[in-house]
């Protein structure tokens, strides 16, 4: 009877560690816990040592895990293994125990997974750490986003009888190309253009001397300018020229004093009138004695002085000097009804193509209907690289017809 009480107990005991080694330690109350015997499975890890009344050690990170965090231990009654944390639970580590990734551990975001900020989460950008996308303050040369020099208006002279109002252009017109005659133009006037981003010409005759400039008395009759009047310009001399062909010494520097004063005034653009002052007909009637070198060279040094200033030169009318044309920064065209191309077609397409700006002061119309006709066939040869003025005055706002 005792040997078989203690086969009975033997048995019980083997039985128990079978249960216990098919159970991986786990008894059924859930109270003792025993490391698993045997080999180590693709379950277990050696990375960090069991804590006691812990047989759950942390597990590397499966495929597409991109937590380093390290795991923590279960609580009491939890027999289960770490789980990844569900989306949105995953609570931010605290300061000092985030433990940096191992090398080659860390891996890259599931694509779709990376979100972008919630609308109006986004904060705008501290006072003066961005740039305007427009000048603030009108400066001396608008910026180019804004002017047109396909706008054109000419305050200086159009159809010898009016012209564009300044008050009114200075009052309405923005970010255009204005021609003024400095001596019937305020300070005032200029300041007002100016601030409405518009560029400023300067008519300047180069080839003649008007008796009304405050400059002229400073001319020699008969040796800087010829005895008589232009037939049809009964206030303006020629330029003589001395022995040489060449326009006098004293002219050049009267004429540099001019533009000495422009750039005071902040002028943007010479216009250069009267280049041609060396034709031929013009020796004849009034007894000039400039060559055709002589005048292009005065033209080119004159042109040049304007870009030391800081400002650019207007090549006015085809003349002698278009050899010289790609010194010039701008040119200006007459044209009248009966003769609307007085210029050489490849003449302004070399401006055109160039991308040089192109003014054209149209004169003899009659309707509305003859400028436009006339500005559409011009854009039709030439494109609509230029602005046109033409002389269909408005009575009502003082100035002529525009195009461009």
């Amino acid at each position: 009877m005792i040997i078989q009480i203690i086969l009975l107990v033997i048995l019980l005991i083997v039985g128990f560690i079978v249960y216990l080694y098919l159970n991986d330690g786990i008894v059924p109350f859930g109270v003792i816990k025993l490391p698993k015997i045997g080999l180590p499975t693709s379950d277990d890890t050696t990375t960090q040592p069991p804590k006691p009344d812990d047989d759950t050690t942390t597990q590397p990170p499966k495929p597409d895990d991109d937590t380093t965090t390290q795991p923590q231990p279960p609580k009491p009654d939890d027999n289960t293994t770490t789980q990844p944390p569900k989306p949105g639970t995953t609570q931010p580590p605290k300061p000092g125990t985030t433990q940096p990734p191992k090398p080659g551990t860390t891996q890259p975001p599931k694509p779709g997974t990376t979100k972008s900020p919630k609308p109006g989460t986004t904060k705008p950008p501290k006072p003066g750490t961005t740039k305007p996308s427009q000048p603030v303050i009108i400066t001396k040369k608008p910026s180019d986003s804004k002017y047109r020099s396909t706008c054109f208006y000419n305050t200086a002279y159009e159809d010898k009888e009016k012209k564009d109002d300044v008050d009114w252009v200075s009052k309405n017109i923005s970010n255009c190309y204005v021609l003024v005659d400095i001596d019937n133009t305020s300070g005032e006037q200029l300041k007002a253009l100016k601030s409405k981003g518009n560029q400023i010409g300067c008519y300047m005759s180069v080839g003649t001397v008007e008796n009304y400039r405050s400059d002229f008395k400073n001319f020699k009759k008969d040796t800087d300018y010829v005895n008589d009047t232009m037939t049809d310009w009964d206030r303006e001399y020629l330029i003589k020229g001395d022995a040489n062909g060449n326009p006098t010494s004293n002219t050049v520097n009267l004429m540099k004093k001019r533009i000495d004063n422009f750039a005071k005034l902040k002028c943007d653009y010479v216009e250069m009138d009267n280049m041609d002052a060396d034709q031929k007909e013009y020796a004849t009637k009034y007894k000039t004695n400039l060559t055709t070198s002589g005048m292009k060279k005065y033209n080119t040094e004159l042109c040049k002085y304007i870009q030391g200033k800081d400002m650019k030169c207007v090549f006015k009318n085809q003349n002698d000097t278009e050899s010289e044309w790609n010194k010039f920064d701008a040119l200006t065209l007459e044209s009248d009804k009966d003769n609307v191309e007085q210029w050489k077609p490849e003449f302004m397409k070399k401006f055109v193509e160039a991308k040089k700006p192109v003014w054209i002061s149209h004169y003899g119309q009659s309707s509305v209907d003859g400028c436009e006709k006339v500005y559409e066939n011009l854009k039709t040869k030439y494109g609509n690289n230029f602005g046109m003025v033409c002389s269909i005055y408005d009575d009502k706002h003082k100035n002529y017809m525009h195009y461009g």
